[in-house]
């Protein structure tokens, strides 16, 4: 019990920091007074250099290793994950929608962005020509759900960046043999009915 509280101090206490520095990040001085936070939360020397050297790494961590891409905190099937994907400002317009699909559609969705992304490497689904057994699957779904598509004319479609999204997660899903019914992307609720 007394580990939860320490903790909860701590990150009560980083909270502050992060707000601290947003504050910082805007005025017009350049250089935060570690000494003051020394003093503030009553933390020894080596404990304010340990901070300093943790923000750091973190400005290391975002920078570099995370540029281009955005942590998300996410629920799957009542677990928590924190997720990293490509940063894709047409992925989230907005408001919170909710999306029903049966089992089969996530697998044909998951069938189309691994063969999207593994054979056809970007090129669009052709919808006028659709004489395999794939392309009647993205018929299919695009009639049911077209916010699953792009299109960029001459009866191309291509996956939007949520059919890839989820397509990947659907994917990872089959591989471990594990069914997936509600998964939370962004502003999406998705929700999937029926057996594996």
């Amino acid at each position: 019990m007394q580990y939860e509280t320490q903790l909860s101090g701590t990150l009560k206490g980083l909270k502050n920091l992060i707000i601290a520095l947003k504050k910082f990040h805007k005025g017009s001085i350049k250089s935060f007074n570690f000494s003051n936070l020394e003093a503030q939360w009553d933390i020894s020397s080596e404990d304010a250099e340990s901070l300093m050297d943790l923000i750091l790494q973190f400005q290391d961590l975002f920078l570099n290793s995370f540029a281009g891409y955005q942590l998300e905190k996410r629920w799957m099937n009542g677990k928590k994950y924190l997720t990293v994907w490509p940063r894709n400002e047409n992925l989230c317009p907005g408001e919170t929608k909710e999306v029903w699909m049966s089992q089969e559609e996530a697998n044909d969705l998951s069938d189309i962005v691994l063969y999207f992304q593994g054979v056809k490497i970007g090129k669009g689904f052709d919808i006028k020509i659709a004489n395999s057994h794939l392309t009647k699957k993205v018929v299919r779904l695009y009639k049911s759900h077209p916010y699953f598509f792009d299109s960029s004319g001459n009866y191309l479609l291509y996956p939007s960046p949520l059919a890839i999204r989820l397509g990947m997660e659907i994917s990872m899903f089959k591989k471990t043999n594990r069914a997936l019914s509600h998964l939370s992307l962004c502003e999406y609720e998705i929700y999937i009915r029926g057996k594996k």
